[in-house]
């Protein structure tokens, strides 16, 4: 599964995109990260454990084993018809690539496809990619990585994992102003609770510990 690191003012990451029914077996990007987070729209977090999804179970061994906490940033929404047909219309020339991103490719992705499938989503401004993308960003940046901060003490380095249509998350953890913009257009499509939780898991005494916490980043 491939993947982008960068960093923000904030915090360093690396973003592995995958395909949520594939085993993942490319863990030890993650090495040295003080925190993962993944892509959990319409599943709670402690269902996503307990499923032992094939992108994520590795993932969350190497965690377990590491004393690495896990977030879930994202938020509840349930696609609809015209979603899908949006990014048919607008994602078809780059389907090929984002295939080869999603399924093939264990190698960095290279800045000129990450700027084109980026950019291209941002035009589209739907919900199921480009909301969810700033929203997950304005979460992580703004509570995952102070709180992370906070118990560690030093600058944090982040792991993310999602799936192959949300390359976009880089560019809205990367630039405050692109996440609000797009957040202020779409933020009407969901729930305000759901919008203001963000649930966690650690690793303790040899099992899963899940919290969920209630933020106030959204209006």
């Amino acid at each position: 599964m491939a993947y982008t690191t960068f960093s923000t003012d904030n915090a360093d990451y690396v973003l592995q995109l995958g395909n949520h029914k594939f085993r993942n077996k490319q863990v030890d990007i993650f090495e040295g990260i003080d925190a993962l987070v993944i892509e959990n729209s319409n599943c709670t977090l402690q269902n996503l454990f307990e499923k032992k999804f094939p992108q994520y179970s590795l993932a969350f061994e190497f965690c377990a084993e590491n004393n690495v906490p896990v977030f879930g940033a994202d938020v509840v929404y349930h696609p609809t018809d015209n979603d899908f047909s949006s990014l048919a219309k607008k994602h078809w020339l780059l389907l090929p690539l984002l295939l080869y991103y999603g399924l093939i490719s264990k190698s960095e992705i290279s800045d000129l496809h990450s700027n084109l499938i980026t950019e291209l989503d941002f035009e589209i401004q739907q919900p199921l990619t480009t909301g969810r993308n700033a929203i997950n960003a304005r979460k992580i940046e703004e509570f995952v990585v102070p709180t992370v901060n906070e118990k560690i003490k030093k600058r944090p380095y982040l792991g993310l994992m999602y799936g192959f249509f949300h390359l976009g998350i880089k560019k809205d953890l990367e630039d405050k102003a692109r996440r609000d913009s797009t957040i202020a257009n779409l933020q009407k499509n969901f729930k305000k609770n759901h919008l203001n939780r963000i649930q966690e898991a650690n690793y303790k005494r040899r099992e899963w510990k899940f919290q969920s916490h209630t933020v106030n980043l959204f209006e």
